[in-house]
Protein backbone atom coordinates (compact mmCIF):
# COMPACT_ATOMS: atom_id res chain seq x y z
CA UNK A 1 0.00 0.00 0.00
CA UNK A 2 2.92 2.34 0.64
CA UNK A 3 3.79 2.09 -3.05
CA UNK A 4 0.23 2.98 -4.02
CA UNK A 5 0.35 5.92 -1.55
CA UNK A 6 3.36 7.26 -3.41
CA UNK A 7 1.13 7.27 -6.52
CA UNK A 8 -1.30 9.80 -4.99
CA UNK A 9 -3.31 7.35 -2.89
CA UNK A 10 -5.70 9.41 -0.81
CA UNK A 11 -8.07 6.90 0.83
CA UNK A 12 -7.69 3.45 2.37
CA UNK A 13 -10.82 1.33 2.60
CA UNK A 14 -10.55 -1.75 4.83
CA UNK A 15 -13.53 -3.98 4.13
CA UNK A 16 -14.46 -6.50 6.83
CA UNK A 17 -11.87 -4.73 8.98
CA UNK A 18 -12.49 -7.00 11.96
CA UNK A 19 -9.76 -6.45 14.53
CA UNK A 20 -7.20 -5.16 12.03
CA UNK A 21 -4.85 -2.72 13.77
CA UNK A 22 -3.27 -0.80 10.87
CA UNK A 23 -5.20 2.38 11.66
CA UNK A 24 -3.88 2.39 15.24
CA UNK A 25 -0.23 1.79 14.40
CA UNK A 26 -0.16 3.69 11.12
CA UNK A 27 3.27 4.76 9.85
CA UNK A 28 4.10 8.39 9.21
CA UNK A 29 3.33 8.16 5.48
CA UNK A 30 -0.26 7.09 6.24
CA UNK A 31 -1.18 10.00 8.47
CA UNK A 32 -2.27 12.18 5.55
CA UNK A 33 -4.74 9.68 4.12
CA UNK A 34 -8.28 8.95 5.25
CA UNK A 35 -8.80 5.42 6.59
CA UNK A 36 -12.24 3.82 6.53
CA UNK A 37 -12.93 0.67 8.52
CA UNK A 38 -16.00 -1.07 7.12
CA UNK A 39 -17.55 -3.99 8.96
CA UNK A 40 -20.70 -5.51 10.39
CA UNK A 41 -22.13 -3.29 13.16
CA UNK A 42 -21.66 -5.91 15.89
CA UNK A 43 -17.95 -6.35 15.16
CA UNK A 44 -17.35 -2.64 14.68
CA UNK A 45 -18.95 -1.64 17.98
CA UNK A 46 -17.08 -4.33 19.90
CA UNK A 47 -13.77 -3.26 18.38
CA UNK A 48 -14.33 0.40 19.19
CA UNK A 49 -15.08 -0.46 22.81
CA UNK A 50 -11.82 -2.40 23.03
CA UNK A 51 -9.85 0.41 21.38
CA UNK A 52 -11.25 2.95 23.84
CA UNK A 53 -9.74 0.99 26.74
CA UNK A 54 -6.21 1.42 25.38
CA UNK A 55 -6.38 4.70 23.44
CA UNK A 56 -7.39 7.95 25.12
CA UNK A 57 -7.72 9.92 21.88
CA UNK A 58 -9.25 8.85 18.58
CA UNK A 59 -6.97 9.31 15.60
CA UNK A 60 -8.56 11.95 13.40
CA UNK A 61 -8.17 10.15 10.06
CA UNK A 62 -10.05 6.96 11.07
CA UNK A 63 -13.71 6.54 10.19
CA UNK A 64 -15.98 3.63 11.15
CA UNK A 65 -18.63 2.54 8.65
CA UNK A 66 -21.24 -0.16 9.33
CA UNK A 67 -21.96 -2.42 6.34
CA UNK A 68 -23.32 -5.86 5.49
CA UNK A 69 -22.07 -7.24 2.17
CA UNK A 70 -25.18 -9.38 1.79
CA UNK A 71 -27.37 -6.26 1.53
CA UNK A 72 -28.02 -4.75 -1.88
CA UNK A 73 -27.16 -1.17 -0.90
CA UNK A 74 -24.33 -1.76 1.58
CA UNK A 75 -22.34 1.15 0.12
CA UNK A 76 -24.88 3.77 1.23
CA UNK A 77 -23.32 4.38 4.66
CA UNK A 78 -19.89 4.88 3.09
CA UNK A 79 -21.15 7.34 0.49
CA UNK A 80 -22.99 9.30 3.16
CA UNK A 81 -19.81 9.70 5.21
CA UNK A 82 -18.69 13.30 4.62
CA UNK A 83 -14.99 12.36 4.72
CA UNK A 84 -15.32 9.87 1.86
CA UNK A 85 -14.69 11.28 -1.61
CA UNK A 86 -15.66 9.26 -4.68
CA UNK A 87 -13.19 11.14 -6.89
CA UNK A 88 -10.11 10.26 -4.82
CA UNK A 89 -7.93 7.29 -5.72
CA UNK A 90 -8.49 4.56 -3.16
CA UNK A 91 -6.77 1.40 -2.02
CA UNK A 92 -9.33 -1.22 -1.00
CA UNK A 93 -8.47 -4.22 1.16
CA UNK A 94 -10.86 -7.19 1.03
CA UNK A 95 -8.65 -9.72 2.79
CA UNK A 96 -10.50 -12.70 4.20
CA UNK A 97 -13.79 -11.61 2.66
CA UNK A 98 -14.76 -13.69 -0.35
CA UNK A 99 -14.45 -17.09 1.34
CA UNK A 100 -17.76 -16.38 3.05
CA UNK A 101 -19.60 -14.75 0.15
CA UNK A 102 -21.44 -16.46 -2.67
CA UNK A 103 -19.97 -15.76 -6.09
CA UNK A 104 -22.95 -13.54 -6.82
CA UNK A 105 -22.41 -11.48 -3.65
CA UNK A 106 -18.68 -11.16 -4.27
CA UNK A 107 -19.24 -10.03 -7.87
CA UNK A 108 -21.81 -7.50 -6.62
CA UNK A 109 -19.34 -6.20 -4.02
CA UNK A 110 -16.59 -5.73 -6.63
CA UNK A 111 -19.00 -4.01 -9.02
CA UNK A 112 -20.25 -1.70 -6.29
CA UNK A 113 -16.69 -0.76 -5.32
CA UNK A 114 -15.97 -0.03 -8.99
CA UNK A 115 -18.92 2.37 -9.03
CA UNK A 116 -17.69 4.40 -6.05
CA UNK A 117 -13.93 4.67 -6.72
CA UNK A 118 -12.17 6.34 -9.67
CA UNK A 119 -9.87 4.94 -12.33
CA UNK A 120 -6.48 3.96 -10.89
CA UNK A 121 -7.91 2.72 -7.59
CA UNK A 122 -6.84 -0.73 -6.39
CA UNK A 123 -8.34 -3.72 -4.65
CA UNK A 124 -6.36 -6.47 -2.95
CA UNK A 125 -7.86 -9.73 -1.77
CA UNK A 126 -7.10 -13.37 -1.09
CA UNK A 127 -9.19 -16.20 -2.46
CA UNK A 128 -9.42 -19.98 -2.69
CA UNK A 129 -8.65 -21.56 -6.04
CA UNK A 130 -11.07 -23.90 -7.78
CA UNK A 131 -9.53 -26.99 -6.18
CA UNK A 132 -9.99 -25.78 -2.60
CA UNK A 133 -13.22 -27.66 -1.90
CA UNK A 134 -12.35 -30.81 -3.83
CA UNK A 135 -10.33 -33.93 -3.12
CA UNK A 136 -7.38 -32.19 -4.79
CA UNK A 137 -7.21 -29.59 -2.01
CA UNK A 138 -4.25 -29.48 0.36
CA UNK A 139 -4.69 -31.01 3.80
CA UNK A 140 -4.68 -27.64 5.58
CA UNK A 141 -7.36 -26.33 3.24
CA UNK A 142 -9.54 -29.37 3.92
CA UNK A 143 -9.18 -28.95 7.68
CA UNK A 144 -9.93 -25.23 7.50
CA UNK A 145 -13.12 -25.82 5.51
CA UNK A 146 -14.22 -28.48 7.99
CA UNK A 147 -13.60 -26.25 11.01
CA UNK A 148 -15.32 -23.27 9.40
CA UNK A 149 -18.37 -25.40 8.67
CA UNK A 150 -18.44 -26.69 12.24
CA UNK A 151 -18.41 -23.09 13.48
CA UNK A 152 -21.41 -22.22 11.27
CA UNK A 153 -19.16 -20.17 8.96
CA UNK A 154 -19.31 -22.26 5.82
CA UNK A 155 -16.72 -21.26 3.23
CA UNK A 156 -18.37 -20.55 -0.12
CA UNK A 157 -16.15 -18.91 -2.70
CA UNK A 158 -13.50 -20.53 -4.92
CA UNK A 159 -12.34 -19.44 -8.36
CA UNK A 160 -10.16 -20.40 -11.27
CA UNK A 161 -7.81 -17.69 -12.54
CA UNK A 162 -9.82 -17.27 -15.75
CA UNK A 163 -13.09 -17.06 -13.81
CA UNK A 164 -11.64 -14.41 -11.52
CA UNK A 165 -10.19 -12.46 -14.44
CA UNK A 166 -13.62 -12.40 -16.13
CA UNK A 167 -15.39 -11.37 -12.91
CA UNK A 168 -12.99 -8.46 -12.41
CA UNK A 169 -13.11 -7.37 -16.04
CA UNK A 170 -16.90 -7.13 -15.88
CA UNK A 171 -16.42 -4.46 -13.20
CA UNK A 172 -13.62 -2.64 -15.06
CA UNK A 173 -10.77 -4.09 -13.01
CA UNK A 174 -7.66 -5.73 -14.42
CA UNK A 175 -5.33 -8.08 -12.56
CA UNK A 176 -2.11 -6.20 -11.84
CA UNK A 177 -0.38 -8.82 -9.69
CA UNK A 178 -1.28 -12.39 -8.80
CA UNK A 179 0.50 -14.80 -6.45
CA UNK A 180 -0.09 -18.54 -6.06
CA UNK A 181 0.84 -20.36 -2.82
CA UNK A 182 4.20 -21.42 -4.29
CA UNK A 183 4.95 -17.87 -5.40
CA UNK A 184 3.96 -16.49 -1.99
CA UNK A 185 6.28 -18.97 -0.29
CA UNK A 186 9.14 -18.08 -2.62
CA UNK A 187 8.64 -14.32 -2.30
CA UNK A 188 8.05 -14.04 1.43
CA UNK A 189 9.49 -17.13 3.13
CA UNK A 190 12.53 -17.97 1.00
CA UNK A 191 15.10 -16.25 3.22
CA UNK A 192 13.55 -17.64 6.41
CA UNK A 193 13.43 -21.18 5.01
CA UNK A 194 17.04 -20.95 3.92
CA UNK A 195 18.06 -19.89 7.42
CA UNK A 196 15.78 -22.45 9.11
CA UNK A 197 15.83 -25.59 6.94
CA UNK A 198 14.41 -27.75 9.74
CA UNK A 199 11.45 -25.44 10.42
CA UNK A 200 10.35 -24.24 7.01
CA UNK A 201 7.20 -22.23 6.37
CA UNK A 202 4.90 -22.39 3.37
CA UNK A 203 1.93 -20.32 2.23
CA UNK A 204 -1.51 -21.71 2.97
CA UNK A 205 -2.80 -24.41 0.62
CA UNK A 206 -4.95 -23.24 -2.29
CA UNK A 207 -4.97 -19.57 -1.18
CA UNK A 208 -3.93 -16.99 -3.77
CA UNK A 209 -3.43 -13.23 -3.56
CA UNK A 210 -4.67 -10.79 -6.16
CA UNK A 211 -4.08 -7.08 -6.72
CA UNK A 212 -6.37 -5.50 -9.30
CA UNK A 213 -6.53 -1.94 -10.62
CA UNK A 214 -9.55 -0.14 -12.01
CA UNK A 215 -9.19 0.61 -15.70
Amino acid sequence: MKQRHNMLLMQYLIFAAGYDTFAYRQPEWAKNIQIFELDHPFTGVDKQKRIETVMTEKTSNIHYISIDFTEETWERNLIECSQFEKNKISFCSLLGVNYYLTKQNFAHAINTISNIVPKGSSIVFDYNDDKAYTEKAGERAKKQATMAGAANEKMLGSYSYMELEKLLDESNFMIYEHLTPNEITDQYFKKYNKANPNHQMTAFDNVNYCLAVKK
